[in-house]
């Protein structure tokens, strides 16, 4: 069977992009979780961003809920099938498809003993990811931070008031 649950987590720091009117303080995560026969189960989380997909909290758990039924009986060996189904049924909603997706994935591993590296070709054993520098008065000394910490890839988010304050960030972070 499907479960799906809205969540709720704080953010450790405030974050903002220049679509956002005020700094956000929380993640509400839509959770996907498949629960197979065998009593294994796999889970997927997506944010909806509706000024980047056009979808909302409300159509993706209405989404989510409309295919549920059809996710069930399937073999989780199949799950390209199911991610063709998924397709068919919800082209327009990344969202969705993106946590029942995850959720897929995982439960796959799971029933098969493989941790998702290894389901995606096990070739190495950590990627290299970035991080996000939000456009946020504290935003050179995340930068900072996270650079302390190992990260050497930075998505730093521009399209404050002033290109001249994007400018001046960026350059102080490159520091």
């Amino acid at each position: 069977y499907v479960q799906v649950e809205q969540l709720e987590y704080p953010l450790l720091r405030s974050f903002a992009t220049a679509k956002d009117h005020l700094t956000r303080q929380i993640s509400q995560p839509i959770r996907v979780t498949i629960h197979m026969d065998c009593g294994l189960s796999g889970s997927g989380e997506a944010v909806p961003v509706t000024y980047v997909t056009g979808e909302t909290h409300a159509s993706v758990l209405s989404d989510i809920h409309r295919v549920a039924d059809k996710l069930t009986g399937h073999s989780i060996d199949r799950r390209n099938l199911i991610i063709r189904l998924l397709k068919d049924e919800l082209p327009e909603s990344n969202t969705a498809r993106a946590a029942i997706e995850i959720a897929l994935f995982r439960a796959f591993a799971e029933a098969h003993g493989l941790g998702l590296w290894e389901t995606f070709g096990g070739a190495q054993n950590c990627v290299e990811t970035d991080v996000t520098i939000a456009i946020t008065s504290d935003a050179v000394e995340h930068a900072r931070e996270k650079y302390s910490e190992g990260f050497r890839l930075f998505k730093i988010k521009v399209g404050s008031d002033h290109v001249s304050d994007d400018i001046a960030r960026i350059k102080q972070i490159k520091q």
